[in-house]
C-alpha cells in the first residue's frame, strides 16, 4: 500500500511524510500515520520507543500513547473497522480511530451508519498491529 503525490511516494503501509492528525515520534524521528491504529500497531511491531499523538474521534480531546518495547501505555480504546476494502486511505483509515473512553466510542458509533468492526483496548490494538506489521519488520 503506497501513497503517491506528483509521482513521489510519500507514504507506505501506514507511515507517511505528509502531516496528518495522527503523529508518531518513533525512536526520535517525527512521522505521521494514515490512521490512529497505525500509531499503535506500527510502534508495537517495531518495538522501538515511540510516542503517538491523535485526538479522540468523538470529542477531539488530545490522546497521547506511549509505547515502550512494543507495549502501549494508556487507557484509550480504538475502533478497528472491517479490513475488507478496496482503498485503505479512503475506506478504512477515516474510521480507525482512538477514543478517550469506551463511552465516547459508543457515542461516535451511535451517530453513524452501522459498520462492521471491533472495539478494542490499546493492548489488543497493539497485538493486531504486531501480527500485521511483523512481516515488514526485519
Amino acid at each position: 500500500m503506497a501513497e503517491v503525490e506528483d509521482g513521489t511516494i510519500v507514504g507506505m503501509d501506514g507511515l507517511t511524510t505528509r502531516r496528518t492528525r495522527h503523529g508518531l515520534i518513533l525512536d526520535g524521528i517525527e512521522l505521521w500515520t494514515w490512521c490512529a491504529y497505525d500509531i499503535v500497531g506500527i510502534a508495537a511491531a517495531i518495538g522501538a520507543p515511540a510516542v503517538g499523538r491523535t485526538q479522540c474521534g468523538a470529542c477531539g480531546r488530545p490522546i497521547e500513547v506511549v509505547i515502550r518495547e512494543g507495549q502501549p501505555e494508556g487507557t484509550a480504546v480504538g475502533w478497528l473497522p472491517d479490513e475488507s476494502c478496496s482503498n485503505v486511505l479512503a475506506e478504512f483509515c477515516p474510521s480507525a480511530l482512538l477514543f478517550c473512553s469506551r463511552a465516547h466510542l459508543d457515542e461516535w458509533r451511535a451517530g453513524r451508519e452501522p459498520t462492521s468492526g471491533a472495539a478494542l483496548d490499546i493492548e489488543a490494538l497493539a497485538d493486531r498491529g504486531r501480527s500485521f506489521w511483523h512481516q515488514l519488520v526485519p
